[in-house]
């Protein structure tokens, strides 16, 4: 790859324990987790390790250096030049040169102490950078970049790691795993596309139009985000996604399409623009749906314990299986059907729609056909098709299975004159029957009296 080729590769970091070596009389070695030891000339004391927890050990020529578990730094050894005076703060790396020292701050900068004779201890004052190496005279750092063109994460057996914030002015390719850590944002101005060798898996967010092939994996192991709320079609994704116990929050204009599978662990998937679970997919799992949902798929929720909670309206004509929750508002259907549901409720602050357009269920209007155990709360709101009118003795079953709990609200359409709705069998048999009105009985039974008395006065003469 020359200079001049605009496609840019984001480097994959490999981190491993080291050991160093210093350059004339002193190795130095990592033991353990909890200790160090050392060996070889001991003239200044560099094998004088100190007792303590540390992470990382760097040898200089005469001295020694280690990162502690808690951050800090030490370093013991000769000290002619200072290179073992070392400065307080948080470190994440150490390296040891002749007579000088470099760390990296866990804030990305460097700091290095000791000889200078040669600028070996004037490091960059911008930048973020991962990796160290001193020199006899010399400092070396990798600084992370944060500007590209186009970008291919790629490599076999390989995980990249975005660890900082990036700008990229074209595409990004993922062919390969991309771990995002401490947050870290990856902005794209054209398209981030996920190969089906490929995913992302970590916390932090990826913005712009991001297209994920089938077979790629989308993993959250913090609170992740993706899309852009500003752009149409932001999101195709035809692979799997994996909340866990975090937040996925997907970002689009419009409606989201989830992928060939979504699972949630006791997380939240969640997307203002609402959520699309399309026919041959499915959302499993357990937790919390945040933003409207169609479902023309199937969700296959947990056993009870273990429920779906869908905080926002739910509608299509896909599958419900397990334990579900709706309290943000139900709509059977994308037209009127038969929904079978297994453990569902539906919360005080649930709505729940249903559609008259007939007599048939299914067909002409909506009916919940419930498996183990609907247990009923909110508002029943009952809606008439075009110009169905429900007529007398018409009954509509829209609950066919057990039933508990009732609505605090029943909210039932108009109908023509003389008639009214009974649902005293609402919770019960889920039923509702138009009968007359009240009054319109009392009308009927004078006609009856005086039709009988006319009858009688007939067969008298």
């Amino acid at each position: 790859m020359n200079t001049t080729t605009r496609r840019r590769t984001l480097l994959a970091t490999i981190c491993l324990f080291a050991l160093a070596a210093g350059t004339a009389r002193a190795d130095v070695g990592r033991l353990d987790e909890t200790s160090l030891a050392a060996w070889g000339d001991n003239d200044d004391g560099q094998c004088n390790v100190p007792a303590g927890n540390f992470t990382q050990v760097a040898g200089g020529r005469y001295h020694g250096l280690a990162l502690k578990s808690d951050g800090s730094l030490a370093a013991w050894g000769y000290n002619g030049s200072g290179q073992c005076t070392v400065p307080a703060g948080n470190f994440t790396q150490v390296a040891g040169g002749y007579r000088h020292s470099l760390a990296i701050k866990s804030d990305g900068s460097l700091a290095a102490w000791g000889y200078n004779g040669y600028g070996q201890c004037n490091v960059p004052t911008e930048g973020y950078f991962i990796d160290i190496a001193a020199g006899d005279y010399h400092s070396l750092a990798v600084k992370y970049r944060d500007s590209y063109d186009d970008i291919l994460v790629t490599g076999s057996g390989l995980t990249t790691l975005l660890q900082r914030s990036i700008d990229v002015a074209g595409d990004a390719v993922i062919a390969s795993m991309m771990d995002v850590q401490n947050n870290a944002t990856m902005t794209v101005a054209g398209r981030t596309t996920i190969r089906a060798t490929g995913g992302i898996r970590g916390a932090g967010t990826v913005a712009g139009r991001v297209s994920a092939e089938y077979g790629s994996q989308i993993q959250a192991t913090g609170d992740l985000t993706l899309g852009d709320t500003t752009q149409f079609g932001a999101l195709l994704l035809d692979g799997e996604l994996y909340a866990g116990a975090n937040t996925l929050t997907l970002n689009d204009r419009t409606t989201a399409q989830l992928g060939r599978l979504t699972v949630i662990d006791g997380g939240t998937l969640a997307s203002t623009g609402g959520l699309l679970v399309v026919p041959g997919t499915t959302l499993a799992g357990m937790g919390s749906v945040n933003g409207r949902l169609i479902n023309q798929g199937l969700v296959a929720a947990g056993s009870p314990g273990e429920e779906l909670t869908f905080n926002d309206p739910v509608s299509g004509a896909g599958s419900f299986t397990g334990s579900t929750v709706f309290s943000g508002g139900f709509s059977p259907g994308n037209s009127p059907t038969v929904q079978h549901l297994d453990w569902a409720e539906f919360t005080e602050t649930n709505t729940l729609v249903m559609e008259l357009g007939g007599l048939i269920p299914g067909v002409e209007y909506d009916q919940l056909i419930v498996n183990e155990s609907l247990s009923l709360g909110g508002t029943l709101d009952v809606e008439l098709l075009g110009d169905f009118a429900p007529e007398l003795g018409n009954t509509f079953t829209l609950f066919d299975g057990p039933l508990t709990g009732q609505f605090a609200d029943v909210n039932l359409p108009g109908l023509d004159d003389g008639l009214s709705w009974d649902d005293s069998e609402l919770v019960t048999l889920g039923t509702l029957t138009v009968v007359p009105e009240p009054g319109s009985l009392t009308l009927l039974g004078s006609a009856t009296v005086g039709l009988l008395a006319y009858a009688r006065w007939k067969r008298r003469r």
